[in-house]
Order: C-alpha cells, then structure tokens, then sequence
C-alpha cells in the first residue's frame, strides 16, 4: 500500500524531481540557504496543489522549515510567515488528521499520525502550551499515537527487520519518535505506554549504521528513563558504545554513512548520524569510545574524543552540502537505493537540513 502511495507521488513530483541538477561548491550556511528556499517554497505547495496535507511536505518539510525560522538570523536565513502558517494551524487540529485530503486507499494513517504528531510537538516546545491541559492539541495527537502502538511497546510501522526510510521511518526510529510525542505530552497520562517503549529499545540491538543512530538518540534522550541499577547501567553503557564503534567504522571516505557499515553513504543516514552525534556531545563521546576500545582488546584511541567526535560532525557536513543539488534539494534516499520519488526526496530534505541546522 505504502509503495503504491511512492509511486503515485512520484508521479505528482516528477517534473519538478527532473529540473534538479547537482553542481558548485557551497558552504554548509549556503546549503541551509538554499535547502530553506526549496522548503519554503514545497510545503505550502502540496496542500494548494493537491487539497491534502502529506506526512513529507507538511510533517517532516514543514519541521525542517519551523526549526530554520527558529534558528533565523544566525547565519539562516528568515522563513517567510505565509510558509508556516496554513501548516501550523492544520497540526494544530489533530481531530482532522484522518481527513486529510489524500486517497484513503493510498495513505498509512498509522505512520502520518507520528510524523504529524512529532511536528507538532515541536510547534508547541517553541510557542508554548495551552495553559488548559486537557485542551493541548498535543494531548490529542498523543492519544492518536499511543492506540497504534504494538504489544510488544514499539510502533511497527514496516516489517520486522526492514531498514526505515525518510518516509516509512521503520519500527525503531517510530518507536523513538512516538515515545518521545508521548514524553512531551503528558508523561504521567502516557507513563505505562512509555514504559514498555522503553523496554523495548532496552532490549533491542542495532545491526546497522541507521539502528545505531536511532538507538543513540534514545540513549541521549534528557527524557530516557536513568538507569536505576548497576547491571542496568552496565546495559546501557554498553548500548552507547556498540552504537558508537558501528558508526565509527560506518563513516565513509567522503564523510557520509550508509544504512549498513559497508554501504554507500546516502543523506537521510548521513543527517541521521549527524543529529545522534550532535546529541550525545563530546563528553558522551569519550565515554562512550573507552568501554568500545576495551571490549575489543584495542587500546584506547590516539585522537582526543573531542577532536574525533567533531571531525566526524565536520565530514559528515561536508558530505551533505557536496550532494545538495542546484535548487536546495537532496537526492532522495531509497529502499533499495537509487530510486525516485518526490516523497523521499522531500523527507530527504528535509533531515538533511535539520542536520545542518543543529550542527552548525
């Protein structure tokens, strides 16, 4: 269902996918320049042309270009108000996030209702909450959330084992965003939901370069659950350091990563890395390097953490602003690579400028 909605949207995209062209050297402040001109551009856009409000224009664009209007002034650009505003106030009624407007047989409402609901929690962190608890759109958009979650406390968005892309996200990095929609909302309304989400990202175990990023910005969370034992402590020293050391070695030559250690490097994994190393800080870093180092019999690394941690950040950058194309977009990534499609392209964008932005 979902791949016959790809293919539709590729069809509605196409021509503008075709005008695209890579080219020039930019810097990364440029990069966001031109990425916030494309955004704000494509998410006004979709909802006028089609009479619908999609997960990749008007969830993950539209949180690309409310975190650039945010961060506005130093060194990004301003993001005109008339970009925003019919978005905003349509997340703002999570009551008609069913009546969308798209082709009920080619919409997942399951993963729009994450997509939808994680930007709208970041409009409400940025202008605040009603004062009204139980009248917080937030609210609602949780209760959304929280029935589609599975019985094992995860969000299974894609079967089990398959790699999340810009838009289908995949089970892990659901499961880290609702979570976290949740956290915000009300973290003693939703506390047993939270919970077993918890546990379930307690137990898994990363296999790739994208479930290693989606783990670390769990383990990095302000509001992931501390340890509250030795062993458990143990646990998730443990965690952090598996994550790391995969994406270490995940790092391409040219500063990317790919969604395996031995893939190509693709923008939406790249940006994924970036905001997961962004979060866990230098100093999580070091800590993190250290029980990696010792686990494997290695002896601890030569290059100061903070320098190696900032490196990485530094190439990743690099990578993303040389694969940017002429008119602000990224190519999209796919599953399996090398497809097209207008909403991958635009989710693409999306975390690749978010990236640039919170590790500028």
């Amino acid at each position: 269902m979902r791949w016959a909605l790809l293919a539709l949207i590729l069809i509605a995209g196409g021509s503008s996918m075709a005008a695209a062209g890579q080219g020039g050297e930019v810097s990364p402040d440029q990069a966001i320049a031109r990425a916030v001109a494309f955004l704000a551009k494509e998410v006004p856009a979709w909802p006028s042309q089609n009479r619908c409000y999609s997960c990749h224009n008007n969830g993950d664009a539209f949180r690309a270009l409310h975190l650039a209007a945010e961060a506005a002034g130093d060194h990004v650009p301003a993001v005109p108000t008339k970009s925003l505003t019919d978005t905003a106030a349509w997340l703002r009624k999570p009551d008609g996030w069913k009546d969308n407007g798209g082709e009920e047989e080619f919409s997942d409402k399951r993963l729009a209702n994450v997509q939808f609901a994680v930007a709208l929690a970041q409009l409400e962190r940025a202008h605040g909450a009603k004062a009204n608890q139980e009248a917080r759109p937030l609210l609602a958009a949780a209760q959304l959330v929280v029935e589609q979650q599975g019985e094992n406390g995860s969000w299974p968005i894609d079967a089990a084992g398959s790699v999340g892309s810009p838009v289908t996200y995949g089970t892990p990095l659901a499961t880290v965003m609702a979570r976290a929609v949740l956290h915000q909302a009300d973290p003693k309304r939703f506390q047993e939901a939270i919970a077993n989400a918890d546990r379930w990202l307690a137990a898994f175990r990363p296999q790739r370069v994208f479930d290693a990023a989606t783990l670390l910005l769990w383990l990095t969370d302000p509001a992931a659950p501390a340890a509250s034992t030795d062993d458990a402590k143990l646990h998730r020293d443990l965690q952090l350091a598996e994550c790391v050391k995969m994406i270490r070695q995940g790092q391409s030559e040219d500063g990317g990563w790919g969604p395996f250690a031995t893939s190509a490097p693709e923008p939406f994994d790249t940006a994924l890395v970036l905001l997961a190393l962004q979060r866990l800080g230098p100093d999580g870093y070091r800590v993190a390097v250290a029980p990696a180092a010792a686990n494997a019999g290695e002896p601890a690394p030569k290059v100061e953490a903070a320098q190696d941690w900032a490196q990485m950040i530094e190439c990743g950058r690099n990578y993303l602003t040389a694969t940017q194309y002429d008119d602000g977009s990224w190519p999209e990534t796919t599953r399996p690579a090398g497809g097209e499609s207008y909403a991958q392209r635009m989710s693409t964008t999306a975390w690749a400028t978010m990236a640039l932005i919170e590790t500028r």
